[in-house]
């Protein structure tokens, strides 16, 4: 795997940003980064999204890889997760704040191939963000990948006490064994310094909202789309993404796996990434750094 460049994403890094999501603009912090690329041509953009209360150095490895494939990628961090600005709460005011992240990531990768194709790849919530974003602003996103996209309302948030009760935020409900199959993935998630389980009221309601838009957005979807679900999974309903599939005419493929929710970190993940790879190769193939026509 080649050594990411890692540096802050700042407003006005690219002329383009003020142009792409107008007035989402405001108030942008700085965005923590890896971005990889290999030499010669990027076939096009590719941007990793970590699941919420996660951050993106847990997916490096990923990142590279797809790299290594032909892409240049941003594997960052959300706006209050990991090092991006913010105090790690994983608190997001409205649910345009990590599509707004997502859009200054993108755009940052993509500013030297403005005709060359812009995937969004995301796993949990970040996939729902991926969705979201090709629905609501499809020219700036070819494709998305989402692997187990939480669309079900939930999950369940453990409020600590009266004041947590009105305010409505808490901890999330979640066990680590309920992410993982294997145990010692299991314990370094646990073991992260980096991870936050909170998730506030605010932070909520904006999840839904971000359900509510990637939902809305599937009859007249875009985008291509390519989702994996882990039929067992414990923490995203596959019913829920089943449907929304059928929502969307067969404009998204769907993987159906037993990987655990968390796919990049199971023993197995290969079964999942190599057909993610070959729906990129298949539609966005190398020396094409044109986005081809639906």
């Amino acid at each position: 795997m080649n050594e990411p460049v890692v540096t802050y994403l700042e407003r006005g890094d690219n002329e383009a940003q003020t142009a792409s999501l107008g007035k989402m603009q405001h108030l942008q912090p700085r965005l923590w980064a890896r971005e990889f690329a290999n030499q010669g041509e990027s076939r096009g953009a590719l941007a990793v999204m970590h699941d919420h209360g996660e951050h993106g150095g847990r997916y490096s490895k990923l990142g590279g890889r797809l790299a290594d494939n032909g892409w240049a990628v941003s594997v960052f961090d959300f706006r209050s997760h990991g090092d991006s600005d913010g105090d790690r709460s994983g608190a997001w005011n409205s649910y345009e704040d990590p599509l707004q992240d997502l859009d200054m990531a993108m755009l940052h990768v993509a500013i030297l191939m403005p005709e060359a194709p812009r995937v969004a790849v995301g796993t949990g919530l970040g996939g729902i963000v991926a969705m979201a974003y090709a629905a609501k602003y499809p020219e700036n996103c070819s494709a998305f990948v989402a692997f187990n996209p939480d669309l079900k309302s939930g999950p369940a948030v453990k409020k600590p006490g009266i004041f947590g009760s009105i305010l409505g935020g808490g901890v999330l409900g979640i066990e680590a064994k309920d992410r993982f199959r294997d145990p010692k993935a299991a314990a370094d998630f646990a073991n992260d310094k980096k991870i936050t389980l909170k998730r506030d009221g605010k932070t909520a309601n904006a999840i839904e909202e971000l359900r509510k838009a990637a939902i809305a957005g599937a009859a007249g979807l875009k985008a291509r789309g390519f989702i994996v679900i882990s039929k067992n999974d414990k923490i995203a309903d596959p019913a829920a993404t089943r449907d929304y599939i059928s929502r969307t005419g067969g404009k998204v493929e769907l993987l159906e796996t037993d990987l655990g929710h968390a796919v990049f970190h199971d023993a197995e993940a290969e079964t999942a990434l190599v057909p993610m790879i070959a729906f990129l190769d298949k539609h966005f193939p190398r020396g094409a750094n044109k986005v081809p026509r639906l």
